[in-house]
């Protein structure tokens, strides 16, 4: 049986690109974005792209900017009571490609694979 991947992506202010990111993992594994109180349309996009993908995609939506750790931190917290039995983190600005995915997914069995 595969083991339930979760990608976790904390996002502020992240319009420009978070589509392509979600986009991108989604193809790969279930997907997290917390969002952190963003002000541009962030939240107008993940509410679209939450319809075209269901319950693929969670969206945590924080009415208060906490900064990265928080948004990480609340996506674990998601993983646990889901009972995802792997989390990767991703950067929401392109800083990571979402095709190196399937390479981490498949990666022998281990605690941490950076």
């Amino acid at each position: 049986m595969a083991n339930k991947t979760l990608v976790i992506i904390p996002a502020y202010n992240e319009a420009a690109t978070i589509e392509e990111v979600v986009r991108g993992a989604i193809v790969y594994a279930d997907v997290s974005v917390t969002d952190d109180a963003s002000k541009d349309e962030t939240p107008v996009i993940l509410k679209k792209l939450q319809k075209e993908f269901g319950t693929r995609l969670n969206v945590i939506r924080h009415e208060k900017n906490t900064h990265i750790p928080q948004g990480i931190q609340d996506g674990m917290k998601y993983a646990v009571e889901k009972k995802y039995d792997w989390v990767v983190t991703m950067d929401a600005g392109l800083s990571h490609d979402a095709t190196y995915l399937k390479d981490f997914i498949q990666f022998p069995n281990c605690d941490l694979v950076i």
